[in-house]
């Protein structure tokens, strides 16, 4: 089996495609390197779940394939699917902590997940998102001997059923994407900081500065989880070694909502669904 999944996901994106795999392929190779004699951690998956119970399946078995010797805990936070996704989370052994609809919000869903969570570090993940290699969960271990970080992220790639528009916009991260492991600096913390779709983070720092704030009800609670753990002194690192594959499926006038609706979310909002569902019909 190869180092990379799914990638021809990757070869998709105009212009850049072959080089960014290139460039993929360098970093999880820098963290194999890093972690040659290092000992994998416990860690938790937390995976927010509504109805995609074919896309789940496919992320459960990129998980499954992760070179990884540590203890692995599958937990599914599940918002009332009705198409078997919690039957497939069970067939793979995952938790499955349900929330209703009307309960629901981004930042509690993944504070049910974190609070379920038993292991040192938790690894968060939505179930329609891909894994890009099977190195992801090494990076818990590059860090692990560091207790002054964190936290890591990377920013997403597009998944499979992405648009030609969501494609083309991937050119406007190409050279942020995936380049080369980082600190975190404040002044980095907008959009797209920590997102808690690709979020690998110390339990205890989780707890240490209160779980996601559930005042950011729609979206921008990991930037000001964020934001908090560098206010408290740890370290946050961008790594691509974690990049997941993560689309919307939006068209261009839905993608042009979606990064309108992006910029208010420095600030707290109510979950609406019905404004959400001008972007994402499938909510």
């Amino acid at each position: 089996m190869g180092i990379l999944l799914h990638s021809k996901n990757i070869d998709r994106i105009p212009l850049f495609g072959r080089s960014m795999k290139r460039r993929l392929l360098q970093r999880v190779n820098e963290t194999r390197t890093a972690v040659k004699t290092l000992a994998d951690p416990d860690v938790s998956i937390v995976i927010r779940s509504k109805n995609n119970a074919k896309q789940l399946e496919g992320l459960l078995t990129d998980i499954i394939q992760q070179d990884y010797s540590g203890e692995i805990e599958l937990i599914v936070v599940d918002a009332e699917s009705t198409d078997g996704t919690p039957n497939i989370a069970k067939k793979f052994g995952a938790k499955v902590i349900p929330i209703s609809q009307a309960e629901f919000s981004y930042p509690k869903a993944l504070n049910f997940g974190f609070k379920a969570a038993t292991k040192p570090w938790a690894f968060s993940v939505v179930d329609h998102s891909a894994l890009s290699n099977r190195y992801v969960l090494k990076t818990a271990s590059r860090w692990n001997a560091n207790p002054n970080v964190a936290a890591a992220w990377s920013y997403p790639l597009p998944n499979a059923t992405a648009t030609i528009w969501e494609r083309l916009g991937y050119l406007f991260w190409v050279w942020r994407t995936l380049e080369s492991v980082h600190e975190a600096r404040k002044r980095e913390t907008g959009m797209g900081f920590l997102g808690a779709n690709d979020l690998l983070i110390r339990r205890s720092v989780w707890q240490e500065v209160g779980g996601f704030d559930e005042h950011f009800a729609a979206g921008g609670e990991d930037c000001a989880l964020g934001r908090m753990i560098l206010d408290t002194g740890y370290q946050v690192m961008y790594d691509p070694s974690l990049a997941v594959y993560h689309s919307h499926d939006l068209g261009v006038v839905g993608s042009l909502r979606q990064l309108r609706y992006w910029r208010h979310l420095d600030q707290p909002l109510a979950f609406d669904v019905a404004q959400l569902r001008r972007f994402r019909p499938d909510l």
